[in-house]
């Protein structure tokens, strides 16, 4: 008997984690009395494979873009380890995980990086930068990474090694992640094409592609022996994945925010302004369709049932797969939007915004249990400066990813060590300073943290051991207080409500303290003291201008404070 089989197995053991990583594939055809007893046992070591690797190869972990991670993610979590490369503005580019490696597009440069450390495996260009720009999500099958570039190259280069194999060119920029499904590479490019390409060769399988009248920059989803693509001339299309026939296309109407069409539930899900719809996969027949208070700025969540969407007002909508809603945020969640489409890890509902917030929801009912201030590379506690999460999150293996526009590439892990207390300082009235006690007195200092981030419900601002009532803002993390003329107002004894006197605050010396935890419950208590003199003339209240992002300058360190050692960015070495 001749047995045309063959397992390939891969072992990856991680000493530090205690974890041994199982990548299998099955190859040729078994027959005889094995094909009862096989499959069995293959279940079984596929399960194991799963339980153990929890690779995500393609824009929003499948090829139908539902952004459903792979696993779970326990919270809070903590900063694990950030490689930072060079600035690369608005990147989209959400990183891929395979085994112990991390495929990630930063600007002029591809990399390869390890897992555990942020350490550089490999780079590509090897030598001098690319004379244009990565943009896309990497897409990695068969021991191949493909990305696409502003150059109108589709790179194919080998995961191992970054040696590069081959390139497939466009008439327009490439800005739409690549899919890969059963060995063809589907992707839009800027020409108004999208095209389909064998995942070994680079020759085209749709001749010509499939051109539509304007530009395809989102991802192609495919499911079910059909793609699905949507196009600047705001029609989504439907054809089939083999030869790119068209079998039917929709008109969609408003602004798109979202480029990429999402497939669950045999339904297609669209955005367009504020309305969310459903539509059938195989006709393109309208299910059903919800319309919200404002504008709906990413694509949505989508699967095992369920629809998130994020609206401009910082809320979150949860939908079933017939329309229902099943729940919203009847506050803002998040204050800067999000131009990139959340993730769902087991339970959690993860968010990047602009300006560098992270937000974790219980997906079951929307509330918070996670929120976190991503400041830029160049950031210090004393000038902190502030970057744009504009890539999905990635979750695997228990760690988030989240790419930022600094040029970093930064990693939490719930069992990653935190120790370090938040860091608080004071911007006014500076330590040690004579003021004049008449209001306003504004009050401000900065808290940071970037181990797990400040929980900001355990924050506590007293002047003279009293309690006050301050504002914090998370996207600064500068907590304030303003003692003005009406804190200092009194009705005096014996006279109608309403006849009040202004009282200046007294002389002599004055203690502000701010008390602050983060996530992990590291608590610190920060005084300082200023004297009140009024005799002095009334100061002016400093009017507090809003710190724009600084991106992290070339080149830097990765690794951080937690983790591993970490790489060096491209200037770096």
């Amino acid at each position: 008997m001749i047995y045309r089989t063959h397992w390939m197995v891969r072992l990856q053991t991680n000493p530090r984690r205690g974890e041994t990583t199982m990548q299998m594939r099955l190859k040729g055809f078994i027959s005889a009395g094995w094909t009862r007893a096989l499959p069995a046992c293959a279940l079984v070591l596929l399960m194991a494979s799963v339980a153990l690797a929890q690779d995500v190869e393609v824009y929003r972990f499948s090829p139908t873009h539902g952004g459903i991670a792979p696993g779970g993610i326990q919270m809070p979590v903590a900063m694990y380890w950030r490689y930072t490369a060079s600035p690369a503005p608005q990147n989209p580019a959400a990183p891929a995980i395979v085994g112990n490696t991390i495929y990630y597009a930063c600007r002029d440069r591809f990399y390869a990086l390890d897992a555990e450390t942020g350490r550089v495996i490999w780079r590509y260009p090897a030598d001098q930068p690319l004379d244009a720009q990565f943009r896309t999500t990497p897409a990695v099958s068969e021991g191949i990474v493909y990305v696409g570039a502003t150059d109108g190259n589709l790179y194919a280069l080998a995961a191992p090694t970054g040696k590069y194999l081959w390139s497939f060119r466009a008439q327009g920029a490439i800005l739409s992640p690549p899919t890969v499904v059963n060995d063809v590479v589907y992707f839009g490019a800027a020409d108004g094409k999208v095209y389909a390409i064998n995942a070994k060769t680079g020759e085209p399988v749709w001749r010509g592609g499939f051109r539509t009248l304007d530009a395809v920059n989102g991802a192609v989803a495919v499911a079910d022996d059909m793609v699905y693509f949507i196009s600047a001339d705001q029609t989504l299309y439907a054809a089939a994945a083999a030869t790119g026939l068209l079998l039917w296309r929709v008109r969609l109407p408003g602004t798109l925010y979202a480029l990429s069409p999402v497939v669950a539930d045999r339904n297609v899900y669209v955005v367009a302004s504020n309305a969310l719809q459903a539509l059938q996969a195989r006709s393109g027949r309208q299910l059903w369709a919800r319309t919200l208070p404002d504008d709906i700025v990413t694509e949505p969540v989508a699967g095992n049932g369920m629809v998130y969407v994020l609206t401009r007002d910082g809320r979150v909508w949860a939908f079933d797969n017939t329309g229902k809603l099943l729940w919203n945020s009847k506050e803002p969640v998040f204050t800067n939007q999000p131009v990139a489409p959340p993730t769902l890890a087991g339970n959690v509902l993860i968010i990047g915004t602009t300006r560098g917030g992270i937000y974790a929801l219980d997906a079951s009912n929307g509330a918070v249990l996670w929120k976190y201030l991503l400041q830029s590379s160049s950031s210090t506690p004393e000038r902190p400066s502030f970057t744009d999460i504009t890539a999905t999150p990635v979750v695997a293996n228990g760690t988030l990813y989240v790419v930022s526009d600094d040029g970093s590439l930064t990693t939490f892990r719930a069992d990653a060590p935190d120790s370090i207390p938040p860091t608080i300082t004071e911007l006014e009235p500076a330590r040690g300073v004579a003021i004049s006690g008449q209001p306003p007195i504004r009050f401000r200092a900065l808290i940071s943290d970037d181990g797990s981030g400040i929980k900001t419900d355990t924050i506590q601002f007293l002047l003279d051991d009293k309690p006050v009532k301050y504002e914090f803002d998370l996207v600064k993390g500068e907590i304030s207080y303003l003692w003005d003329t009406k804190e200092a107002s009194a009705s005096p004894a014996g006279q109608p409500a309403g006849a009040a006197t202004v009282k200046p605050l007294a002389d002599g010396r004055h203690t502000v303290k701010v008390i602050a935890e983060d996530w992990r419950g590291n608590r610190t208590e920060y005084t300082w003291t200023f004297i009140v003199d009024n005799t002095l003339r009334k100061r002016t209240p400093t009017t507090t201008q809003p710190r724009m992002g600084v991106p992290g300058v070339p080149g830097g360190i990765g690794g951080g404070r937690r983790g591993g050692g970490g790489g060096r960015g491209d200037e770096g070495y």
